[in-house]
């Protein structure tokens, strides 16, 4: 049965929730399927030795709190379903919006898939970016990719910095408000007429709130199932304070939905240039006093 009901929560474990990118809500729950033996595996988004993201399967409560934090590159999501229909057992998988929807129609289809993932955990996403993104950030911070020994896309108080560091043990931070300022040269074309930011094909959907707590939508009753553990911190909030945090994300997908941006990514305009990265957070989760200067940025 479908459902929609809003919440504000966070982790009780205040180590996944100071490591998760808002309010540790998903680890916490991927952790406890995972002890309570309702899954076999879970599906999660993790960096690889090339520091490229990458979607891994596990059975390993380590593995899902190594995975903590956000990713925002471009995952190879067909070859981790051709795995999975390999393998029998139950999963829970953590999936954008497009990934969650693509499960919701192989279920459609083929009862095995209903069987296989009888959990699916929602992220909130506004956009996808090509893996040139991170290469991209990093020489904007002086490191050469191949120097690269660590990569973190949310690290630190707030909203978090894009941290790289590299072998010589030098770190370098980037503000996440810069960082956005990506987004318009590394989006994925198939981004930009997606409407789906709140991910509402999955059992649950988690978004940022305010540091250290999560966004949490319940769009089933297999999602109300998940919430429903001794380990989150929730709160009832209503559609409409739901909605007011993420405003400048819902007026971003529809600005991005318009011909004529269509035609500029098509038409190659869009390249990138370091001199588009200003120093201050104008594209960012800018306070309200910066919104009207948001606007005219975007």
């Amino acid at each position: 049965m479908n459902v929609t009901e809003y919440y504000k929560g966070h982790s009780k474990v205040e180590a996944y929730r100071r490591q998760g990118s808002s309010g540790g809500v998903a680890t916490t729950i991927l952790v406890d399927l995972l002890r309570r033996r309702k899954v076999d595996y879970v599906v999660v988004a993790s960096l690889g030795n090339d520091n490229r993201s990458e979607m891994v399967i596990t059975d390993r409560i380590e593995d899902v709190e190594d995975a903590a934090g956000s990713r925002y590159t471009l995952f190879r999501q067909g070859d981790i379903l051709k795995r999975i229909r390999a393998k029998e057992g139950r999963y829970a998988v953590v999936a954008v919006g497009c990934f969650a929807s693509a499960i919701r129609k192989l279920q459609e289809q083929d009862p095995v898939w209903k069987e296989r993932i009888p959990y699916i955990i929602g992220l909130y996403c506004g956009n996808m970016l090509r893996p040139e993104a991170d290469e991209a950030a990093a020489r904007a911070l002086g490191a050469r990719w191949k120097d690269i020994v660590r990569i973190a896309y949310r690290e630190g108080e707030g909203e978090g910095d894009f941290v790289v560091e590299t072998r010589d043990r030098t770190v370098r931070h980037m503000p996440k408000a810069r960082w956005n300022h990506l987004i318009p040269f590394f989006i994925l074309e198939k981004c930009v007429p997606c409407r789906d930011l709140f991910n509402e094909t999955a059992d649950i959907s988690l978004g940022d709130l305010v540091p250290g707590w999560n966004v949490v939508r319940v769009n089933t009753d297999v999602g109300r199932s998940l919430v429903s553990i001794p380990d989150l911190h929730l709160e009832r909030i209503s559609e409409a304070q739901a909605l007011a945090v993420h405003e400048h994300a819902l007026r971003t997908k529809e600005l991005l939905r318009t011909s004529l941006v269509m035609r500029f990514l098509r038409s190659g305009a869009g390249r990138f240039s370091y001199r588009f990265l200003p120093k201050g957070p104008l594209m960012g989760y800018a306070e309200r006093k910066r919104r009207r200067m948001r606007r005219v940025i975007q």
